[in-house]
Formats: structure tokens, C-alpha cells, sequence
């Protein structure tokens, strides 16, 4: 910052002209903390200081003596004449380094952000306007966020749209307070989040209805090892597996349900809708041959009478 010293100032005489002036920087209590002498020499009638900016704090400008070609009196000035400068520090905004990765999935619940955003420290005159660029590096797409901070902690949730399978990396790109400052900050100004691939599960078999005995399987995508929760005849169960294909032997009758699956490479959990996935096992028909209790041998002919009875159900199949 430069300050201009125009000829009323300097007052009227023959150049070049020299300004003697003091610098001091002031405490919080407005006790002197630092002091510097210093110097100028113009050419011209008008002249320019180079303020102190470097620091942020409170500075006072001292000029005590101005002389001329001429003149070089050290009492030419019947009191100094002040010039005092406040600096305000730059707006900061930093990534806390919590030395873990944000793993997201695609239907995460940001209700509470202070439970699984990303905090931000911001310091400034607040409010602070933070200008960011969210990167999907799978998708090489860019986008431009902005938001208001009035706190020094944020929790940054991302956008709905952009909880998309893959590896996201934020920047934060500029900081403007409410006086005025602006800063690009470069250290810890980086946070990446994954959208981790929830894991699917699909039956092997089309039909929906079994019988006992039979053995009912589905197929696993995702990463090994799954855990599957399924429900049978009300009661839920949770079973885990590193086979890619899970199966259970339907040993009686009753309702198979799956609920949920997920997998070992994130905390997702993929959520079956009620009745997309349901199996009815049946119990197995049978018959029964009663009322022959006597065995008669060589009837060349005659009348046999056999009394059969039928065991099934009337919607199997």
C-alpha cells in the first residue's frame, strides 16, 4: 500500500524536498511495540510513503521534519503531523487434517453435518464468503460452490447431485470477510471425499416360489467379503459370506425376505425394496396309501379297492 503526500502537504518551496518521519507499531493496549526512523526524497511536489501491510496491527506515521533545497531547519514543523493505519489480518480458511478419508455413499443423510461433514476453521470478519471448486476426478466434471460462513467452524456437506460413484477433491479458491480482505489461501486447502459403489444382490432363480429342499441362490456384486441381512417367517437374520454367490437351503416352509446387503468396500448398505425380493417356500406334496392291511396272493380276478390321501397345497405352482 502506498501513500501519496501531495504538495499542501509538503508545503511550498524549492526542490528537492526530504520527509523525516517515525513508525510505530502499536499494541492491543496501544503501548508501543516497535519504533523505526525513516526517510524520503522527492523531486517533484508530490511524494509517496510505502505503508506497512505485511503485518497485520495498528502502525502510527510520525513525519517530524521536512527540509527543502534551501532550507533545513529541524523546528520547521511546529508539531508532527500523524497518520495512523489499521491492518487487518487476511481471512483464512483450513481443512482440519483429521488423518482420515470421508467416504460417502450415494444416499448418505447430512441431518447432522457436524457428524460426517468436512470441517473447515475460518477465521475473518464475519460473515466470510469462501469461494470453492468441487473436481469429480472420475468424471473430469468441475463445478464452482459458494457459500456464507458466520462461525469459526464449518462443516462442509456436499450437494446431493454430487454424491456420484468416485473420488471428489474440494479446493477452496478465494476468502472475502465483511471488511473487505480477500485471500487465496494454499496450505491445507484441499479435501477429498469417495462416493463409495454400493454392493447389489440378485436372485439366480426367476421363480418365486420353492419347495422345501430346494437350495435358493443369488448372485453378489461388489467387494469380498458381503454381509447379507434377510428375513425368514418374521425373524431377521444377518449372514456373511466371501463367496460371490450366497445360497440357503430352504429346509422349511415359510417366507425368505432379503433386506439389505453390503460389502467390505465401504459402510454403505444397499437397502432391497419391501417385496422385490421375496421367496415363498412350499412343503413338499405327498401321498399316502391307507386301509390295505391284508395281502391276498394269486387273485386271478376280483375287485381291489385303494384308499389314497393327498398331502399338498393349492396354490403350489
Amino acid at each position: 500500500m502506498v501513500l501519496f503526500l501531495p504538495q499542501r502537504d509538503l508545503m511550498l518551496g524549492v526542490k528537492p524536498f526530504t520527509v523525516e518521519y517515525n513508525v510505530l507499531k502499536l499494541g492491543t493496549k496501544g503501548h508501543v511495540v516497535s519504533r523505526s526512523k525513516e526517510g524520503i526524497n522527492a523531486a517533484t511536489t508530490n511524494a509517496q510513503i510505502r505503508l506497512r501491510t505485511n503485518e497485520p496491527g495498528t502502525y502510527r506515521y510520525e513525519f517530524t521534519h521536512l527540509s527543502d533545497a534551501v532550507y533545513d531547519d529541524p523546528k520547521n514543523l511546529a508539531g508532527p503531523f500523524i497518520l495512523q493505519q489499521e491492518v487487518r489480518p487476511l481471512p483464512t480458511a483450513k481443512f482440519v487434517d483429521t488423518g482420515e478419508s470421508y467416504v460417502y455413499c450415494q444416499d448418505t443423510s447430512f441431518d447432522n453435518p457436524k457428524k460426517n461433514g468436512i470441517p473447515l476453521l475460518v477465521t475473518g470478519a464475519f460473515p466470510v464468503t469462501i469461494q470453492t471448486e468441487l473436481r469429480h476426478e472420475l468424471q473430469h466434471s468441475v463445478e464452482r460452490l459458494q457459500f456464507d460462513v458466520s462461525e469459526s467452524q464449518y462443516f462442509f456437506v456436499p450437494p446431493p447431485h454430487s454424491l456420484t460413484h468416485g473420488l471428489h477433491t474440494l479446493t477452496v479458491l478465494e476468502i472475502a470477510d465483511s471488511k473487505g480482505c480477500v485471500s487465496q489461501p494454499v496450505e491445507n486447502n484441499r479435501a477429498t471425499f469417495t462416493v463409495a459403489d454400493e454392493a447389489s444382490i440378485a436372485p439366480l432363480e426367476q421363480q418365486q416360489h420353492h419347495c422345501v429342499g430346494d437350495r435358493i441362490s443369488y448372485s453378489l456384486q461388489g467387494t469380498s467379503p458381503w454381509q447379507i441381512e434377510y428375513e425368514f417367517n418374521g425373524k431377521r437374520n444377518v449372514a456373511k459370506t466371501s463367496n460371490p454367490t450366497f445360497s440357503r437351503i430352504a429346509e422349511k416352509k415359510g417366507n425368505l425376505t432379503i433386506l439389505s446387503v453390503a460389502d467390505r468396500a465401504s459402510t454403505c448398505k444397499t437397502f432391497i425394496s419391501p417385496g422385490k425380493m421375496e421367496k415363498f417356500i412350499h412343503e413338499i406334496p405327498s401321498v399316502r396309501i391307507s386301509e390295505g392291511t391284508n395281502v391276498i396272493e394269486n387273485i386271478r380276478e376280483g375287485q381291489l379297492n385303494l384308499s389314497f390321501t393327498l398331502n399338498q397345497e393349492a396354490d403350489l405352482f
